[in-house]
């Protein structure tokens, strides 16, 4: 299931999306700006809880999705935090070969902060993900004066890969189906075929899509098929009153 599947059903759906959008751009920014772990730790905090609470996303699945960029950062973490220099004070070292490895402070204290960056970008970015539909943020970016060929690209690019993922759904669903999964030897050839078959795909479904806006001419827009929602002048000034604040006080922290 695609991020998107979750945005047309969540609990702030009735909010504008240049509401969301504004959260997603003030808890970025604080974290960019400041420069203590914590802060960053706290922006994550309260992403997940709005992701939690507010847009009512079953923790299951949320720490599923977090299950995957985690498991990048502990890679990069791995070989930030172990490092060979003998010239600096190690919190562990172990000699092997004659090589001294070791954890120093320094290393830790950096994958500490890069740990608390990127769990708050990540939740920041998961907010706007699963509240907001690809069709209504491409519809905010166009308000906001973007051009029409970007916002055409983004939703093109998305489509492309939603029909990937389903086409490659349905073929693992086939393969285990006829047992191609069943050994070693039957799980090799499948996955060949799999990653052949969606490769053939998406270049044959790209060349449609090239085709077909070449037809319409060059200078023909995707139409905005947003769901129309009210925006509480309000409601939005305080949430850039809120991240405003946020922005000056990480700023002076």
């Amino acid at each position: 299931m695609l991020l998107d599947d979750y945005a047309w059903n969540n609990a702030l759906r009735r909010w504008h999306p240049l509401e969301r959008l504004s959260i997603t751009a003030g808890g970025m920014l604080v974290t960019l700006i400041s420069h203590r772990p914590a802060v960053a730790f706290s922006v994550f905090l309260v992403f997940s809880a709005l992701i939690v609470g507010a847009a009512r996303v079953k923790l299951k699945d949320f720490l599923y999705m977090l299950s995957w960029p985690v498991a990048f950062l502990a890679i990069g973490i791995i070989a930030i935090v172990i490092s060979y220099n003998p010239g600096i004070p190690c919190v562990l070292s172990v000699e092997t070969f004659g090589l001294t490895w070791g954890i120093t402070w320094e290393g830790v204290q950096t994958a500490h902060q890069l740990s608390a960056r990127v769990l708050s970008m990540v939740s920041a970015m998961y907010f706007l993900c699963l509240t907001t539909p690809i069709v209504e943020l491409t519809s905010a970016l166009k308000t906001l004066r973007m051009p029409d060929i970007i916002s055409d690209i983004m939703y093109i690019m998305y489509r492309g890969i939603y029909l990937l993922s389903e086409t490659v759904e349905q073929t693992v669903r086939a393969q285990t189906l006829r047992l191609g999964y069943s050994d070693w030897k039957r799980s090799c050839s499948s996955f060949g075929y799999l990653v052949t078959f969606a490769w053939v795909d998406a270049i044959h479904r790209s060349r449609e899509n090239t085709t077909a806006m070449l037809v319409r001419g060059l200078n023909c827009t995707l139409p905005d098929l947003a769901i129309s929602t009210k925006l509480s002048p309000a409601r939005l000034l305080l949430v850039c009153f809120v991240s405003a604040a946020a922005i000056v006080i990480a700023g002076m922290v």
